[in-house]
Order: C-alpha cells, then sequence, then structure tokens
C-alpha cells in the first residue's frame, strides 16, 4: 500500500505537506458522507417524534450541532483544496503504468484487466493520481475472491443531479472521467475496503476536483471533471519533445512505469537499468547507443556516484541526469561538478523533466 506515514524521515517537507493536504481532503469527503447520513437519520427521526415536545427539544439541538460540523468539515475542504504541481497528463498511460507495477506482484490466479477506449487528458498531480490508483486497484485485489479477476474500466459519463445526490457526491451535473475499479467475485468478509485507503483515494479525488465512491461492495468509482488541455506552461511543448535513447536507472518498479510512460509520451526510447551496477554494464554494451543516463542518486549495490565515475571511464562525453527524492541538490553536488549535467527533485512534473532533457541536448550539442 501507499499509505502515508508523518514520521517519515525520506521526505521531504514539500512531499509531507502534499500528503497532509491529500490526508485532510480525505478525511472532509469522509466525515462529509457521515454527515450526509447522520442528517438523514435525524429527518427520518424528527417525523417519527413530532408528537414528543421533549424528545423534538433534544433533536433540535442535535440538529444545530450537526449543521455546526457540517459547516467545519466544509471549511476543512475548503481551505486544504490546494492543488499542487498540476499539468495536462495522459490518463490512460498512468493508469497502464499502474496496473502493470500491480500486475508484477499478483498472486497466482489472480488478473487485473484494463482496455480502454479512447483516451483522457486530465490537469492533475501524476503522483497523487498513481498513487491513488495504485492504493485503490491492491485493496480491490486484496478483497477480491481467489482466481478472480479485477476489472479497471475508464469512461467519460454524464450525471445528472439527482444521480449525484444518490451517490452522495457533491458535484454539479456535468460529464465527468470515470475510472471504475471493481472484483468480478468479492470475499464475503472483506468488502470493507482499508479506512486510510478511503481517506487516500477520497482526497486525491477531491484535489482534482472530482469526488470518489466506494460502495458496499468494495466497487470504487472516481469522478474527475471533463478538461481540455491547458496552453501554459506546465502543459509539455512540441519543441520539450525528442526522439533519443534514455537509460533509466531506478530500483523502484513504480518509477520505471511512471517515469517511462512519461518518456514514452515525449517521443524517446527507454532501456532500463534498476541499479548503478546493471546501468554500467548496459551502457558499456551498448557504445554509442544511449544518448542519455536518467540515475536515482540512492540505489542497492551501486549508487549513482559510483555509477557516475564508472560510466566516466567507458566514454568521458557521457550524459547524465541525476534524480532523487531522498537527497539535495547540494548533496549532490560532487557528482555535478564532476560532469553530472542536472538534478531533479522527486516527485517532478513531465513538463520539468521534459525541459531538463532538452536543455542538456540542445546546449550540448
Amino acid at each position: 500500500m501507499t499509505h502515508f506515514h508523518f514520521d517519515d524521515n525520506t521526505l521531504s517537507d514539500a512531499e509531507k505537506f502534499q500528503e497532509l493536504l491529500i490526508f485532510a481532503n480525505g478525511c472532509a469527503k469522509l466525515l462529509h458522507s457521515d454527515t450526509q447520513k447522520l442528517k438523514s437519520y435525524h429527518d427520518l427521526l424528527e417525523d417519527e417524534i413530532e408528537d414528543l415536545p421533549s424528545a423534538a427539544d433534544f433533536l433540535d439541538k442535535g440538529a444545530g450541532a450537526l449543521a455546526t460540523l457540517v459547516k467545519s468539515i466544509d471549511y476543512l475542504g475548503e481551505q486544504t483544496a490546494v492543488k499542487i504541481d498540476q499539468e495536462d497528463i495522459n490518463l490512460v498511460a498512468t493508469l497502464k503504468g499502474v496496473v502493470e507495477r500491480c500486475r508484477k506482484i499478483l498472486e497466482d490466479g489472480r488478473t487485473i484487466t484494463f482496455a480502454p477506449q479512447s483516451q483522457f487528458t486530465l490537469h492533475g498531480n501524476v503522483y497523487q493520481l498513481q498513487n491513488a490508483f495504485l492504493d485503490a486497484i491492491q485493496s480491490i485485489v486484496q478483497a477480491s475472491a481467489p482466481n478472480t479477476a479485477t476489472n479497471v474500466e475508464l469512461e467519460q459519463k454524464h450525471f445528472e443531479l439527482n444521480e449525484l445526490r444518490k451517490l452522495n457526491i457533491s458535484l454539479s451535473a456535468d460529464d465527468y472521467i470515470m475510472v471504475t475499479i471493481h472484483a468480478e467475485t468479492v470475499s464475503s468478509n472483506e468488502t470493507a475496503l482499508p479506512f486510510d485507503t478511503q481517506v487516500y483515494v477520497g482526497g486525491v479525488a477531491r484535489l482534482h476536483d472530482g469526488d470518489a465512491v466506494i460502495a458496499a461492495d468494495g466497487t470504487i468509482r472516481l469522478l474527475f471533471p471533463v478538461q481540455t488541455a491547458k496552453n501554459n506552461q506546465q502543459t509539455p511543448q512540441e519543441s520539450w519533445k525528442g526522439t533519443e535513447t534514455i537509460l533509466l536507472v531506478d530500483d523502484e518498479d513504480m518509477i520505471w512505469d511512471v517515469i517511462s510512460s512519461m518518456l514514452i509520451e515525449l517521443g524517446y526510447t527507454v532501456i532500463l537499468a534498476e541499479n548503478g551496477r546493471d546501468a554500467v554494464e548496459i551502457y558499456e554494451n551498448n557504445p554509442n547507443a544511449i544518448d542519455l543516463v536518467l540515475m536515482d542518486m540512492v540505489m542497492p549495490e551501486m549508487n549513482a556516484r559510483e555509477a557516475f565515475h564508472l560510466l566516466k571511464k567507458i566514454d568521458p562525453n557521457v550524459k547524465v541526469l541525476l534524480s532523487s527524492g531522498y537527497v539535495s541538490e547540494e548533496d549532490a553536488k560532487d557528482v555535478l561538478d564532476a560532469g553530472a549535467l542536472g538534478f531533479l527533485r522527486k516527485p517532478y512534473r513531465m513538463s520539468d523533466l521534459a525541459k531538463a532533457i532538452r536543455n542538456i541536448f540542445d546546449v550540448n550539442k
């Protein structure tokens, strides 16, 4: 699971802030849903005891407390609805990367199907979305019966206001991109999804101007507004794309899936290596075939610092772009001074990646 822990020292303050926003929005979403249920129960009780003045008085006081609670919850959601590092992303490519990651760790007999019929663009944060999708899919898979399939579906659908209200969703009648994740057969005693999954998935949906619905059978539906691509500096331009070959070096499978999807969408050919030792071997065995090495600083077996100096011995003109979510650019200064051509702090947007790569190729022609 991708659940966040506030005492995780490997996360930067900025990453903790992003996760805190998701946590706050997810809690606000669940609390809002529960207060709406309480309001319904209150209305039913009010009809039942209209001839009992003393009970009606208590109900009035309860209604007042409930109204105050609703205001507090809505205020929490409004004040934490901060959208960080969003850009136009290919939703199909993002989901494909997550599905492939999940397939790698599936138990025997379980499968995941995903066959999108259309392409969809969503303005959002790719890391938040991929973590929400990963959490949702893994939770559904774990709740499913053995030897059964989990289906991931993606479609555009129009919702009327009454349909949204039945789903307890506070959105306007409109067209929405809907991601549905459900198992063909669920285990009868494991249909309830983990609370932290509900918080995370709901929080990410709200931070993308959408919402999430988790049915009693464990089916998860995420709704996002239909949006047209935004022509701003966050959207990768044609001039940022290329056709070169890039060696992506990282020990995290999820980074492989997400970053390689970004690179492929930008037009690059991608070769994968899971540590510095593999990267050196691949580079040495493919002379003049790799145009850039995109390498994480912290890896098992051989880190980027060691691998970089070996790559320089093989090819003094090797182009290396460093990245990390654990160390700062200052910590990588010795490698940069030795000839590495840039540093990207994880998580980064596709536009940041695109510009960093083009800057290296265009400046070092």
